[in-house]
């Protein structure tokens, strides 16, 4: 007896909740196929009417190999404690103050009408969207550099390596080869070179940090599936206007409730 109790229970419980949805079916009807009509505009309409605007480009993802040039290690002893060039180089082209003084000889990061630490902060935001990032040394001579950019600033980047790699080599030419030439004045009692492997270094070395081959690139195309988007947007419409549906219903019952209304109200009362 208890079993059919219940079961008429859940049946009334299911036709309340189809009674409100029907009793409220031109909510329904209309505020989903308002929702839906307004993503449709938004999805299909906007790109074309405001396409410079809404529209974003592609973006590649760009990764570059850089190969370094580490002196014999005599050199790197004294003047760096051991640290490769690879190791230096890298370090020194995660810093923002790097990043900043080579943006301002290459604007890649933009920002060249501010000043001071507003223009500090434009920068530093903008190689958090472009994930500009130096990657890990490895094999003790190579780190990447991998940045996500817009078509349009494909070259742009390579001027910027560019500019900050000759930047680096500069400064480690200034440090270095004094050493290495100190070095190879040094010989033994027989006139020869002390240190053999430091006029080998000299006689081949042309750069302490270099582009090695071509960057690795691939295309982000932005997402194009629209009728999946639409359809969210349907189911989306769908269900809160069911959800609205079930508020107004219960707030008019509420208030054909006046036992329910005069307790809401003292608890209201009550609260203040």
């Amino acid at each position: 007896m208890e079993n059919l109790e219940n079961n008429n229970e859940e049946e009334v419980s299911l036709i309340d909740l189809l009674a409100v949805c029907l009793r409220y079916r031109k909510l329904i009807c209309i505020g989903t196929l308002a929702v839906t009509l307004l993503a449709g505009l938004w999805l299909f309409v906007a790109p074309v009417v405001f396409k410079s605007k809404l529209q974003k480009p592609d973006t590649y993802t760009v990764s570059y190999k850089i190969r370094t040039e580490n002196p014999p290690q005599i050199v790197m002893n004294s003047v760096s404690g051991g640290n490769g060039v690879a190791n230096i180089a890298s370090a020194q082209m995660k810093t923002l103050q790097f990043i900043c003084s080579q943006n301002r000889i290459v604007p890649l990061f933009g920002a060249e009408d501010k000043d001071g630490y507003e223009y500090n902060s434009a920068v530093k935001d903008a190689v958090k969207e472009f994930k500009y990032d130096i990657g890990s040394v490895y094999l003790g001579i190579n780190f990447n550099v991998t940045c996500t950019i817009p078509e349009n600033k494909l070259e742009l980047l390579s001027q910027f390596l560019n500019t900050s790699l000759s930047s680096i080599n500069n400064e480690l030419e200034s440090v270095i080869m004094p050493e290495v030439k100190d070095l190879m004045d040094i010989k033994d009692s027989d006139g020869e070179f002390k240190y053999p492997e430091i006029k080998l270094f000299n006689d081949k070395h042309q750069a302490f940090v270099s582009i090695e081959g071509e960057p690795f690139i691939t295309k982000n195309e932005v997402s194009k599936n629209r009728v999946k988007k639409l359809i969210i947007a349907f189911f989306a419409g769908f269900f809160v206007t069911i959800f609205i549906s079930f508020i107004i219903n219960a707030v008019n019952n509420l208030k054909k409730d006046k036992e329910a209304t005069s307790k809401l109200s003292s608890a209201w009362n009550a609260g203040k």
